[in-house]
């Protein structure tokens, strides 16, 4: 793209990153519909930062309402994530970009760690006097930001997860044995408690989380319960967060070890750490915790069939959207304009209602607020025994997946309720 530094429109960037969602591409919509109308010109940077520091953005200010609305319906990031490495010196030189470049507002689309970066480049146009608004936008399946209720993304994510949890409880009710599936989630277990969202008289049966210390002859002993209480077949379906792990008190201080880096160690294969993707390979480190814990199973149980699998990426960009999320994802984007006349900070959502009175509205935050911070599950939403979730956890999360034709308990929203939004 080749465009003058001087311009009679105020220039608004707008990017996503890290790992792509249901719903990204509405906030994306959500931000440049209403800068649009605004007069700004919006520009997309291809692959986040990267665009910015190679001057390769689309306009999306000049896209046509039929383009827009086809993209918006779309999963994934419509612009591609951001890969690019922020620290201080780098900082420096995207703030020195933006100022090159003119642009007034820079909207980020993403976690905790997009947060920070937020807060590094809004520090570093400080430095040059370069005047600038800097929103984050809050995105996440893994739904462990701070302050807010919870995050665009997740509850789509969490859609996808309840509705393969509740096919693979029926594949396991039609053939019997262990079942043990590993779902992304490296700090928080809010995506693999999700499970149990669509959950009625079967598995889910164990679900353990990286909030809770993962011991092994107590998960066996777990097992063991289940196969007892069923029958005809006796079989157990268990759900396990890629991030579960060993806690343990070293030198006054309370420290853990994934079970994956226990897994790699025991069967002698190297597990890789991925920063941009939060942690621990998917790829590798979920294949070989599975392999690991189906092992010890198989060991302990060898009359029963042992299987196991990682739902690996799947929940993150899967075409099945929760009416919520997709509303929620589209309001961040608008609202965070509306904010953005206040200056610099974070939009987070606040829920004002309960169950199928439910409702949210968004508030305005620091950047500081969110920037590096990361929270886990509530005590009060897991089991008392770590090996479930609770009803408060179901009451939570229920409304974020919407209506879901099929299913009907108390927690899930109604059919029709969508018909609610003014836009979906």
């Amino acid at each position: 793209m080749d465009r003058h530094i001087h311009r009679r429109k105020k220039t608004a960037v707008v990017a996503q990153f890290g790992g792509p969602t249901s719903v990204i591409n509405r906030t994306l919509f959500g931000v440049a519909y209403e800068l649009r109308k605004k007069d700004f010109e919006v520009w997309g940077p291809i692959r986040g930062i990267d665009g910015i520091m190679n001057n390769d953005f689309l306009i999306l200010s000049e896209f046509s309402d039929l383009k827009f609305n086809n993209i918006r319906r779309k999963p994934g990031s419509y612009l591609g994530t951001s890969k690019f490495n922020v620290n201080d010196d780098s900082a420096g030189e995207i703030a020195d970009k933006l100022k090159a470049y003119g642009v007034n507002k820079f909207f980020m689309i993403g976690g905790d760690s997009t947060a920070t970066i937020a807060n590094r480049i809004k520090k570093a146009t400080s430095k040059i006097n370069h005047d600038i608004d800097i929103i984050h936008l809050p995105k996440t399946i893994d739904n462990d930001l701070v302050v807010t209720d919870h995050c665009p993304g997740y509850g789509s994510a969490a859609l996808t997860v309840g509705k393969i949890a509740f096919g693979l409880d029926q594949e396991n009710r039609s053939q019997g044995g262990i079942h043990i599936q590993v779902i992304m989630g490296r700090d928080s277990g809010f995506l693999a408690a999700a499970s149990a969202l669509l959950r009625t008289d079967g598995g889910p049966h164990l679900i353990y989380l990286p909030e809770r210390s993962f011991e092994l002859e107590f998960f066996l002993r777990d097992v063991e319960d289940v196969l007892s209480r069923t029958s005809n077949p006796s079989r157990a379906y268990i759900v396990v967060s890629e991030g579960i792990r060993k806690y343990f008190e070293e030198d006054g201080e309370l420290k853990y070890k994934l079970i994956a880096d226990i897994a790699s160690e025991e069967l002698n294969e190297k597990v890789e750490n991925e920063e941009n993707l939060g942690g621990i390979s998917l790829s590798v480190g979920s294949s070989v915790m599975a392999r690991y814990l189906s092992n010890k199973l198989q060991s302990a149980f060898p009359q029963e069939r042992v299987r196991a699998d990682v739902l690996g990426y799947v929940a993150r960009s899967f075409p099945d959207v929760s009416v919520v999320d997709a509303f929620e994802a589209e309001l961040v984007g608008r609202d965070g304009v509306k904010y953005s006349e206040m200056g610099s900070g974070s939009v987070i959502i606040n829920r004002t209602g309960h169950l199928h009175t439910y409702s949210v509205n968004t508030e305005f935050v620091t950047l500081e607020t969110v920037a590096g911070l990361t929270r886990s599950m509530p005590m009060n939403f897991i089991g008392s025994y770590g090996k479930d979730i609770s009803e408060d956890f179901l009451d939570y999360a229920g409304p974020l997946i919407g209506p879901v034709p099929g299913f009907d308990t108390d927690h899930l929203l109604p059919l029709g309720w969508e018909h609610r939004f003014d836009y979906i």
